[in-house]
């Protein structure tokens, strides 16, 4: 039972760095499909959130998990919604659409990858977070 759940433990860590080029390249790529098609810079980087995204969450949800990209706390979306703003702000600058969506995945790949290396998390909100002191108010 140990070499398996150690084994589970090294495959999810070793996904990661994958999925980090993943995101940088759906999130990329899904912004510039989205501004070719006339989208707003601001919908052209949702549908890059959504295009990097969406596809882990259904993932699991039909396994019946909460989906990793809300319960983590890790920096992820958020990467995805910067870098698509980079990509269409690369591109107002004059750099063709290509080169734009390459730096954009490698900026959001890179940033990822930074994330996973110095576990990087957003606030935790949650209240039923033991870990999370909540002050009781008495009267």
């Amino acid at each position: 039972m140990v070499l398996r759940s150690r084994h589970l433990d090294i495959t999810e860590r070793a996904i990661q760095w994958p999925d980090a080029v993943g995101l940088g390249v759906f999130a990329a790529s899904g912004t510039q499909l989205a501004l070719e098609a006339g989208s707003s810079p601001l919908i052209a980087t949702f549908m890059g959130v959504i295009t990097a995204t969406v596809g882990g969450m259904l993932r699991d949800i039909l396994v019946n998990k909460i989906p990793w990209v809300v319960a983590s706390y890790q920096h992820y979306a958020i990467i995805a919604f910067v870098g698509g703003w980079l990509v269409w702000g690369l591109q107002q600058l004059g750099m063709a659409s290509v080169v734009a969506v390459a730096i954009g995945a490698v900026v959001i790949a890179l940033w990822r990858i930074l994330a996973i290396a110095f576990n990087w998390q957003l606030p935790n909100w949650r209240r039923d977070d033991p870990t999370e002191a909540i002050p009781v108010v008495s009267d």
